[in-house]
């Protein structure tokens, strides 16, 4: 009898194991819907968030990164002035921060954002990708815009991307600045406070191993991982709700992707970057990245650096508070990239 339900067990794990190994397959390697989806999608999104720009201006095409062809949106301005490279969030794409792209071209600089390998119009499988993919796919786009534009880059990204954005600079030279909407030190300890899962500590090496090896093409909700049901638009409806509509965003990510994302090694230790400044800003009310935790990572650069913390703010200041939060970052590019702002007030949105 004993022997039966043991059989049973293994019969009925192995047939729900193959079921999410087909499911992940299937997610990792759907198809994109198509533009009609997409732009009926994005003009509802820019009016429901109360956006007022025209998105016909920006120059999209595809160039391709370490095998994978990525999608980039560029806002070109008519003289020569420092570009901007900027690379979005978790599940998401460059144009849901259409705004704030618009609003860093309206001024004075050349914007470059791109959908991360496996997101938005981008190739490669949805969801599926370790960190140290995207940041040396970062600094090859970075590259890119270095080559078309001439004179200096800096790189802006806002929570996953801002992790992007802080390891890509410890990790070459190409960019003269960086602008982090949130930094972490993938160290397997720390920034586990940064997941809504928490295992014991005692478990996170066994998970890595698991999620690296046997497991690492098995898909998860994102849900599992980050709490989006808390984060609030300005239009009332939670992260979830609006990502789960967007025919883009990626709600669903591997295990090996979570793995990569608890440990990952800096290139280059924290108290070694020296050189490079960077901008670290953030919501004070941030309740994905704790301002404790930015303040303590923070605390530990050595290159000339500025800390903004924005009053009653939370993790979606990109999208939610851009005419708040745009003077001070763009004041602070203008001034270690060497240009003056080259706009009137007249032309910003």
């Amino acid at each position: 009898m004993n022997n039966t339900y043991l059989l049973l067990s293994a019969a009925i794990a192995a047939g729900l194991y193959f079921l999410w190994a087909v499911g992940s397959f299937l997610q990792r390697w759907s198809r994109l819907p198509n533009e009609l989806v997409i732009s009926t999608f994005e003009h509802w999104a820019l009016h429901s968030l109360d956006v007022d720009v025209d998105t016909s201006r920006l120059e999209r095409t595809w160039i391709e990164v370490n095998g994978i062809p990525i999608c980039i949106s560029v806002l070109a301005q008519d003289f020569p002035t420092p570009t901007i490279l900027f690379v979005p969030g978790t599940s998401a794409y460059s144009e849901i921060y259409v705004e704030f792209l618009f609003a860093l071209h309206a001024r004075g600089f050349n914007v470059v954002g791109y959908d991360p390998r496996g997101h938005g119009r981008s190739g490669g499988p949805r969801g599926d990708f370790i960190f140290e993919e995207l940041w040396r796919d970062a600094v090859e786009i970075g590259r890119h815009a270095r080559n078309r534009f001439g004179g200096k880059i800096a790189i802006c990204g806002t929570s996953q991307g801002g992790l992007t954005a802080f390891y890509a600079v410890s990790g070459s030279k190409v960019f003269a600045a960086a602008a982090c909407n949130n930094i972490a030190d993938l160290n397997a300890h720390d920034n586990l406070i940064l997941s809504k899962f928490r295992p014991p500590r005692w478990a996170v090496p066994g998970l890595i191993w698991l999620f690296r090896k046997p497991l690492a093409r098995l898909v998860i909700p994102l849900s599992i991982y980050l709490d989006f049901n808390s984060q609030r638009l300005i239009n009332g409806s939670d992260a979830s709700t609006f990502l789960s509509q967007a025919p883009l965003a990626v709600v669903f990510y591997t295990l090996r992707v979570l793995g990569s994302l608890a440990l990952t090694p800096l290139p280059k230790p924290i108290e070694q970057m020296t050189e490079i400044p960077i901008l670290v800003f953030q919501g004070e009310n941030d309740s994905v990245f704790p301002l404790s935790y930015t303040r303590s990572v923070y605390a530990q650069l050595r290159c000339p650096k500025e800390l903004v913390v924005f009053p009653g703010m939370e993790h979606l200041v990109l999208t939610n508070n851009v005419s708040e939060i745009i003077e001070p970052i763009t004041a602070w590019l203008h001034r270690v990239l060497g240009e003056g702002d080259r706009t009137t007030d007249a032309s910003r949105p």
